[in-house]
């Protein structure tokens, strides 16, 4: 199944590993951690043991930013599971590799499994979704597995998270290359929603759906599957991702209306009036003081901003500053983000655009 903090846990990882490099100055001493070392050996004599390995990836997940030591181990026991046990079911934001110089190691090692097992899905899932620096080759793999299992939705998920990553990672795309690839990731996600899907794995493509529609200036798609989270609340609403599925359905909709301001010549005041609205109601309902589990979109804050809308977008940050407080990666970002609005100047939101 779909896991919607995977994105969050992956960009919040690239974030501690650049403060892991500045303190790689000193020498390294080894990793010794017993529980991880005894987990490790447990898990090197019985691979199937899936929660002991769940364990152990977790541990080293989390270890990983401490030191070089520890970041280096982990690198070795991915490398070795690889290699002995390729087809491992277990969630693959715990397995990537950021190291270069390992994550080719274990790149070639994975596509060597692929062509000594060419119809193993299992394999060709792991080594597509482990391959975060080689789109080409990870789309190529994708679109293998979905040939060998047609009925399995989470190639097509995969798909359209690759087109809508490499519309967003591209800043020197043109606005036709971003438009194509939304397009891209929008068929790949209307393609899941055609099978039956649970309802959280709904939920969760839904917003993916509605955010590539709008990207793809498809405003009438970007509406129907924004307005398909809202109206079913009742089914969605003790899904531990709707607060995130209604935040950024709710930045969608804000967006759709100011494309109607912006197209049409009546009725400005009242797109305008409600797609500030949705701006901040978008976070105002958020239920959290404290959230940790995904991040406050700005794609609809850097539009009314570009419309001279300053103050709404004051309010909002401030009021994302209140939810997001116990974050302090999110939190130091909007108080950046506030002064350099309150001086007139529209920030660079980056990541927290999509």
């Amino acid at each position: 199944m779909v896991n919607c903090s995977r994105d969050r846990a992956q960009k919040k990882a690239e974030a501690l590993m650049k403060e892991l490099e500045q303190k790689q100055k000193a020498p390294m001493v080894p990793f010794v951690d017993k529980e991880i070392m005894e987990l490790e050996a447990k898990v090197k004599e019985n691979p199937s043991d899936l929660n002991s390995l769940n364990v152990l990836l977790s541990k080293y997940f989390e270890k990983q930013f401490e030191s070089e030591s520890a970041c280096k181990a982990r690198e070795q026991f991915i490398i070795w599971l690889i290699q002995n046990h390729p087809n491992f079911e277990i969630p693959a934001d715990i397995v990537w590799i950021q190291d270069r110089e390992a994550y080719n190691q274990a790149k070639n090692l994975f596509l060597k499994q692929v062509e000594d097992h060419k119809k193993n899905p299992r394999i060709l899932f792991n080594a597509a979704t482990f391959l975060l620096f080689d789109p080409e080759i990870k789309e190529k793999l994708l679109r293998e597995g979905q040939g060998l299992e047609p009925k399995n939705y989470e190639w097509s998920y995969e798909l359209g998270q690759l087109y809508y990553n490499n519309m967003i990672r591209d800043a020197e795309r043109s606005l036709e290359d971003k438009a194509k690839a939304a397009n891209m990731a929008l068929q790949e996600y209307e393609r899941c929603l055609g099978f039956n899907i649970g309802t959280d794995t709904r939920l969760y493509i839904l917003v993916y759906a509605a955010k590539s529609a709008i990207e793809a200036e498809n405003i009438e798609k970007a509406q129907a599957y924004a307005v398909e989270i809202w109206n079913k609340a009742a089914i969605f609403k003790d899904n531990p991702s709707y607060e995130f599925a209604y935040h950024q359905s709710s930045q969608v909709l804000g967006r759709v209306v100011l494309r109607r301001y912006r197209r049409d010549d009546f009725a400005k005041a009242d797109y305008l009036k409600t797609s500030k609205e949705f701006l901040i109601n978008s976070v105002k309902n958020l239920s959290s003081s404290n959230k940790t589990d995904f991040m406050p979109g700005m794609a609809l804050a850097k539009e009314l901003l570009e419309i001279g809308e300053r103050d709404i977008v004051i309010n909002y940050l401030e009021l994302c500053a209140n939810v997001w407080k116990g974050d302090d990666v999110v939190k130091n970002k909007i108080k950046e983000w506030l002064e350099a609005v309150k001086n007139g100047k529209i920030p660079d939101f980056g990541s927290y655009l999509y």
